[in-house]
């Protein structure tokens, strides 16, 4: 066990662990419920899935708090902990409830690294020599997570290097083109048997990129490519079992100009079944809980597909729009990502 210090960024407040920013919210997914004066200092990572935070008052008084395995806010009452949580803790720390704070400080990771060099961390993602991802300031990382966190989706802008975007136009290929009139698969273009590997390859390549926007652990499922054209469309749906995590990387876009977005309902809705389910009728929604994410080359849309409805318009003129579309998972089983299986 080891304490991490609370950091405040922007009226957020965070911790940095493994080279990520984790907000810490409510379970919610809204902001911690302080009271005034009172802010925290530091988090005890403790053993099944619980932790520690200490607050501190203005006035110099001490509370504990107790946060799940994603570092959001429980109860601060010990006694409405589940009993197997009561247990671990009072079976790592001896003297609990009495926590010594200075003696977990001591054993906690010493880090040398600087703000600076941990938002330059991404630089450090090569696939077959080529650097994927443009360094981000601390600041900007911090902002991107919290907004992931309240909204269940986010726009990394620029987020891909020159040398990536011009590797992705190399060598995503598309020359089968099976799928332009299957309506299925909204008479987009996939990308064709050879590029395959590559694309896993750029999957796996990518996942630290994603756990450090996103604060989560998460564990690659699939990746394709699609290329959208003339007549080409995507019904509003809701994704697949495998998709609790989606995003869409986009790095050709011609012409100039035009504009193809990605279209998003920020109401939330649970997806039932375990394949992705169509719905045909978006006329309903307001028109200001539609998100409109107009990306560009180098850019990246992440959402939660199984929890928000999304789509995009019927393209009527000429048109190429090129981009990953890599899915992830965040499921947990005994603290330890895995695919969602059907039960």
């Amino acid at each position: 066990m080891f304490a991490i210090p609370v950091e405040s960024v922007e009226g957020s407040y965070c911790l940095r662990r493994g080279g990520s920013v984790i907000l810490l919210l409510a379970r919610g997914g809204g902001p911690l419920p302080l009271l005034p004066e009172w802010n925290p200092d530091r988090v005890l990572v403790g053993p099944k899935g619980v932790s520690i935070m200490l607050n501190r008052h203005n006035g110099g008084n001490t509370a504990a708090w107790f946060l799940d395995e994603d570092f959001r806010f429980v109860t601060n009452d010990f006694g409405e902990l589940p009993a197997s949580s009561r247990t671990a803790l009072m079976e790592a720390i001896p003297d609990f409830p009495a926590v010594d704070w200075n003696k977990f400080a001591q054993e906690a990771p010493v880090s040398t690294a600087s703000p600076a060099a941990i938002g330059d961390r991404f630089a450090s993602i090569v696939l077959d020599g080529v650097r994927l991802f443009n360094p981000m300031e601390p600041d900007r990382l911090a902002s991107l997570t919290r907004f992931w966190k309240q909204n269940d989706y986010v726009h990394v802008k620029n987020a891909l290097t020159p040398d990536a975007i011009r590797m992705l136009e190399e060598r995503v290929t598309f020359e089968e083109l099976n799928a332009l009139s299957d309506p299925r698969q909204f008479f987009r273009v996939h990308n064709d048997n050879v590029c395959r590997p590559f694309i896993n390859d750029f999957l796996m390549a990518a996942e630290p990129f994603y756990e450090a926007v996103f604060g989560l652990d998460l564990l690659p499922t699939y990746g394709f490519a699609m290329k959208y054209i003339k007549n080409s469309d995507m019904d509003p749906h809701y994704d697949n079992l495998h998709n609790p995590v989606s995003s869409t990387v986009c790095y050709h876009f011609t012409p100039d100009g035009a504009r193809n977005p990605l279209l998003l309902d920020r109401a939330r809705f649970a997806n039932p079944y375990t394949q992705r389910m169509t719905v045909k009728d978006k006329d309903g929604i307001p028109e200001r809980n539609v998100a409109r994410i107009d990306l560009a080359p180098g850019d990246i849309a992440a959402f939660r597909g199984r929890n928000h409805l999304h789509w995009r318009e019927a393209i009527h003129l000429d048109m190429n729009y090129r981009a990953l579309l890599l899915h992830f998972s965040d499921f947990k089983y005994k603290n330890t990502v895995v695919k969602g299986q059907a039960i």
